[in-house]
């Protein structure tokens, strides 16, 4: 037993090494934790959950947005690239599909009010409240429904 909590327990900071980050908790992407640790040798199950747990934060996207975007002043970095804003530069957040709400998630805390005008579709289901950036909702992965079609039009 020993050599496989050892080898969990290199499995996870092999995961957080790849993405930059340092141990942290389990970040709640696995809503059932609580079932699945109420049974069976827990001790396994709570890292091999731990492992999962870390994997899923690599993959994402808001978190991803968060480690290359970065606003210091007038300063906004994305990965490589410096833009400097003061001469008025507008900022536009447009996007549709699965990961859209967190990714605009994301850029609305970083960006704040230096979003000139937002808008992105993401399914139902995904709530939130965004500050700066409108939300259309629509249905998925079925045909756009009335409300995606409305959104469509508007990001023409």
């Amino acid at each position: 037993m020993p050599g496989v909590l050892q080898g969990a327990m290199s499995a996870i900071r092999v995961v957080h090494e790849m993405t930059h980050h340092e141990p942290r908790p389990p970040a709640g992407y696995i809503k059932n934790r609580k079932t699945l640790l109420s049974a069976g040798n827990v001790e396994l199950r709570r890292l091999a959950l731990d492992i999962a747990e870390a994997a899923i934060s690599c993959a994402d996207p808001g978190l991803a947005v968060r480690r290359h975007v970065s606003l210091d002043g007038d300063v906004l970095q994305v990965g490589e690239k410096t833009f400097d804003l003061k001469s008025g530069q507008r900022i536009f957040v447009i996007g549709a599909g699965k990961a859209t709400f967190s990714i605009a998630n994301a850029l609305d805390q970083i960006l704040g009010g230096r979003i000139y005008r937002g808008l992105i579709t993401c399914k139902y289901g995904q709530h939130g409240q965004l500050d700066h950036i409108g939300i259309h909702h629509a249905t998925h992965p079925e045909l756009s429904n009335w409300c995606g079609m409305c959104a469509q039009t508007t990001l023409s």
